[in-house]
């Protein structure tokens, strides 16, 4: 099963300092070099033959996403770019090629998993026609370029076997493209692997680290954001991922499916960024009348998220960032009673200006009261700016009565709404950087400014009403 992509356009706590140790001491126990690599036409040294897996493998450590980037990666990553398909008769040649002068078992298994992502395509014909005769198996995988899900992992089994890698492919359910939620699948339906490094078991998932399929055009994209999915913390992949053998799990605490399903999607690379996601691990959130607030932790401050229903995107403001004094808080609103889809989008680090999906609910909303035609719509600087909207919130006003405006805007020389593209309406600086008063308007577009620049006539759009 391939995964969705997502819309164009927000995760735990940075780790602390006991979690960086772990993570060093694990880098340390692997060996992982920082020198160069041997020449590349070296042959690799043979490793002893792998015991079979045991009954219930040992879980990974937490910190097993600090091996995500060996220091040898970038020499790896050219060595892979380097050797296109055709390049190699066997899947085997290939693997003793691109692992050539590499002594760490997590370098050769980056660089075969570097390749099959960079050089495999997801086969979108034969998923979406259902004929999977020729989309299966390694060999297609190979000689073909595209492969499903079970190609990626099967390829990826036999390289890692040709170097002497102790690699598994793993079969079950995956939360990708397809994926109905609350029902329980016929057949399992998307397979990834399981590798052992320094007597420790890890996940990782080839097929979805290659890329995304857009439900809609049916179109492949090649991910170029970097890894989610490799030697992945379970805990996260576990959200997105059932096995069918629970033993595949890799946890000491195994769930049922049942369990599988409440769980939202959430991104194992999480830790990356700084939203903090410990109180909102169930699928389903809600449930009361609108708005739904989300309050994912301090160090987060800017964030956007969409909502849909049915896999149809909701067109208007249905979410916005409030700010307060304890830290940012996602609200949440939809036209009528019933279930949605959220969708989270957050930067890597708070200076970014590029978002990621990171997070997937099922929310339900009851009456939306005020907010049945949304919240005030937020522009870019509102969402990048410490601004804080304490009303109103809704983004339909009264015509011709009286409305109460507080925001803070900390940055600002002077807050100002422009009403019918022409009335100037400045906002009365209360102190602290907070400005508000109370008005009454006509009918039409409202839009709330605020200048930065001392020396500049020029004010930026914040927030946008409509009066009605």
């Amino acid at each position: 099963m391939p995964s969705a992509l997502p819309a164009p356009t927000p995760t735990a706590r940075a780790p602390g300092r006991r979690r960086r140790m772990a993570a060093l001491a694990l880098l340390l126990a692997l060996g992982v070099p920082g020198g160069p690599l041997l020449a590349q036409g070296a042959r690799p040294k043979p490793l002893p033959a792998a015991a079979p897996p045991a009954a219930d493998p040992a879980p990974a450590p937490a910190a097993a996403a600090a091996l995500r980037w060996p220091a040898t990666a970038p020499l790896i990553d050219a060595r892979a770019e380097a050797m296109p398909p055709g390049t190699h008769a066997t899947p085997e040649a290939l693997a003793l090629a691109l692992t050539a002068g590499l002594t760490q078992d997590v370098e050769k298994l980056y660089a075969l998993y570097r390749w099959v992502t960079r050089h495999i395509r997801y086969d979108t014909v034969s998923y979406f026609a259902g004929d999977l005769r020729n989309a299966a198996g390694s060999a297609n995988a190979f000689s073909r370029g595209q492969a499903v899900c079970d190609g990626f992992a099967e390829l990826m089994q036999v390289m890692a076997g040709a170097v002497g890698l102790k690699l598994e492919k793993v079969v079950g359910y995956g939360k990708g493209l397809g994926h109905g939620d609350g029902r329980m699948p016929e057949q399992t339906n998307h397979a990834w692997n399981a590798v052992q490094l320094g007597g420790r078991w890890y996940l990782m998932d080839a097929t979805w680290d290659a890329g995304s399929v857009h439900p809609g055009t049916q179109q492949f994209t090649r991910n170029e954001k970097g890894f989610r999915y490799f030697l992945a913390d379970p805990e996260y992949f576990s959200t997105s991922h059932f096995p069918a053998e629970e033993r595949w799990q890799l946890q000491r605490e195994k769930m049922d499916f049942g369990r599988f399903l409440q769980l939202a999607r959430i991104r194992p690379d999480i830790g990356v960024f700084s939203l903090d996601v410990r109180a909102y691990r169930e699928r389903q959130q809600g449930g009361g009348a609108a708005p739904l607030a989300f309050d994912f932790g301090p160090a987060v401050q800017h964030l956007t998220a969409h909502v849909a229903q049915g896999g149809r995107r909701l067109e208007g403001p249905w979410t916005l960032l409030q700010r307060g004094p304890e830290g940012p808080r996602l609200l949440v609103a939809a036209p009528a009673p019933g279930d949605y889809e959220l969708t989270v989008f957050a930067p890597r680090q708070p200076a970014d200006t590029v978002l990621e999906q990171v997070l997937e609910y099922r929310v339900a909303l009851g009456n939306p009261g005020p907010y049945a035609q949304g919240f005030a719509a937020a522009f870019r600087e509102y969402n990048q700016r410490p601004v804080e909207l304490q009303a109103p919130l809704q983004g339909v006003l009264p015509a011709g009565k009286p409305v109460g405006f507080a925001l803070r805007v900390p940055e600002a020389v002077e807050v100002f709404l422009i009403h019918g593209n022409q009335v100037y309406t400045p906002l009365p600086a209360l102190g602290e950087g907070r400005f508000g008063g109370e008005l009454q308007l006509g009918a039409g577009l409202a839009t709330i400014y605020a200048r930065f620049d001392p020396q500049s006539r020029t004010g930026q759009a914040l927030l946008r009403y409509r009066v009605e």
